[in-house]
């Protein structure tokens, strides 16, 4: 096995995880977790019937789809057994499942019709004993395997990762205050399928779709962002801290920033920001405030160490994937919106007590010498690369196109991204961007085009077609090949939206950025058979199977 094969190896030595994860297609999380997930997938299936026979007689109330998001998004994470946030969700499934209920009883009496009953296999019942989910999660489990075979596992998967993939969309979405029926359709009609005679064809047909919606869901969340904070500018962004009281800023709620940064301006405390919350720096009205200091952790990705060596409060705006040790939690903050246990809660945006502890703190000792990224895109430097790269495509120098995203987050990340650019064959080029840094010498050469750090492929291609200067159809005519370093095992849907968005893009090979993202064996066949999307070997043996094909 080569070390890029181990982005997709499974520990073989646990039985109930190689069971779970050969089987019933589950590798990356314990046993009690995928049971706790599957039960509280269930019930939002369970929920759809409902919303689906409402649907016929009028609109379904939003209730469901602020249910079906939140319960999607908390899915996101390593689900712990924690009774307290586990009954926070089951209890929002519960007074949803409720009110459908009786909306739509009501409805069939008024009609005159015959309500309808959900085939037993898919009935879900209410329990808030950890014990009794947890079985029940099992229960569901078993009854997929029975019902499925592996090939609608996978895809089924498939689908259920790609909701969770737009569920964080969503919920930004959400933050704002905005609903969006097209979005919220989607929802109802992906959960309804799974319990209605679902084929391998229909689930197909949906996850590709989930693409489209995700790229519709991501430029509203962009048109919102930019009404409220102003046009996205490139920036320079400090990476390392300087002396004084902190405070670290974790998660994507750019609201909640904004609120924090207003509250501590006067009380002379900086902040950073952590995670996706870099962002903010590229946001115009944020950029104003002088307290938004830089990033920090941009060098790590382990959200515990981050968090442990920051000499200051933390608060975060989302659920995370990490379960804070309580050594940590006293200077841990959040709001009402998010599930986690044992964290102070502030309300009613009265930041006065994370104040008190920020200047408690020692804060940082001393200026560190001053290091900067940049982010956004820079478009002067960009514009006049593109014409050495468009005269290069006019010219036929260039016959294959190659795009680089993910991550490079580790030794063997590394390795291979630094393989795969030193072994770019002749006439070809390499469009890099999203999370993937590399050597300044190798940047923007003939053979590569940097779109940063913080760029994604939509941006890109949106950047490009908006461009009056550069033919995008030159890279359309071109044989387009993508290798993608998943984040996480919902990031999948980006490559749906890669369909959507470059119908050209005909070969992919995808990796996993840590164990988190790390895909089952079930879903990795699901990828290939359907999506040609095939997992990375080598870098020379990846870049030989593209010229090959």
């Amino acid at each position: 096995m080569s070390d890029e094969q181990k982005f997709f190896s499974y520990n073989p030595y646990n039985d109930s995880y190689t069971r779970l994860c050969k089987v019933y297609g589950i590798c990356t999380k314990s046993h009690a977790s995928e049971a706790i997930e599957e039960y509280l997938i269930q019930g939002i299936k369970y929920l759809s019937f409902y919303a689906k026979k409402i649907e016929e007689y009028q609109k379904v109330p939003q209730i469901f789809f602020d249910t079906v998001i939140d319960v999607l998004f908390y899915s996101n994470q390593d689900i712990s057994i924690d009774k307290q946030q586990t009954d926070f969700i089951l209890k929002k499934i519960a007074t949803t499942q409720l009110e459908l209920k009786n909306l739509y009883q009501n409805l069939m009496k008024e009609n005159q019709k015959q309500i309808d009953i959900l085939i037993k296999e898919h009935r879900w019942h209410l329990t808030y004993k950890i014990n009794e989910y947890i079985l029940e999660g099992e229960k569901f489990i078993n009854q997929k395997a029975k019902l499925f075979s592996q090939e609608l596992t996978g895809l089924y998967e498939l689908l259920i990762l790609a909701l969770k993939g737009l569920s964080k969309t969503a919920i930004q979405i959400k933050t704002f205050q905005i609903n969006n029926d097209e979005i919220n359709k989607f929802f109802l009609d992906s959960l309804y399928i799974l319990i209605n005679a679902p084929t391998e064809e229909n689930i197909k047909q949906t996850i590709l779709k989930s693409g489209e919606i995700n790229l519709k869901a991501i430029e509203l969340l962009k048109n919102t962002i930019e009404h409220r904070y102003g046009i996205i500018e490139q920036s320079k962004v400090r990476t390392t801290p300087i002396k004084g009281k902190a405070i670290l800023v974790t998660g994507n709620d750019i609201q909640e920033l904004e609120n924090i940064l207003k509250f501590s301006l006067p009380e002379r405390i900086n902040i950073y920001t952590h995670g996706e919350m870099l962002y903010a720096h590229i946001l115009k009205e944020l950029k104003q405030f002088e307290n938004l200091i830089g990033h920090y952790g941009i060098k790590n990705t382990n959200q515990q160490l981050d968090i442990e060596n920051f000499p200051g409060p933390v608060f975060i705006t989302c659920d995370c994937s990490w379960t804070p040790p309580e050594v940590f939690r006293g200077r841990l903050f959040t709001t009402a919106k998010t599930n986690l246990t044992g964290i102070k809660q502030i309300e009613n945006q009265n930041y006065k007590e994370l104040i008190k502890v920020a200047q408690d703190a020692e804060g940082f000792l001393e200026d560190s010498q001053a290091e900067y990224i940049e982010i956004g895109l820079n478009q002067n430097i960009i514009k006049n690369h593109l014409k050495t790269i468009e005269n290069a495509l006019k010219e036929e120098k260039i016959d294959k196109i190659f795009l680089l995203s993910g991550c490079n987050n580790s030794d063997l990340k590394k390795k291979y991204i630094d393989k795969f650019i030193k072994n770019l064959p002749e006439k070809s080029l390499l469009i890099k961007f999203a999370g993937i840094s590399i050597d300044e010498t190798q940047a923007n050469s003939t053979q590569i085009l940097d779109f940063g750090i913080f760029n994604n492929l939509i941006t890109i291609f949106q950047f490009l077609e908006k461009n009056e200067n550069f033919d995008l159809n030159l890279i359309k005519n071109k044989e387009i090949s993508l290798i993608f370093f998943l984040r996480e095992q919902s990031s999948i849907i980006t490559l749906f939206s890669a369909y959507t968005l470059l119908k050209e893009l005909k070969h992919i090979k995808i990796g996993a950025c840590s164990s988190f993202s790390k895909l089952a064996p079930t879903v990795t066949k699901a990828l290939e058979k359907n999506f040609s999307i095939k997992t990375i070997n080598s870098a020379k043996s990846d870049i030989k199977d593209f010229m090959d094909t």
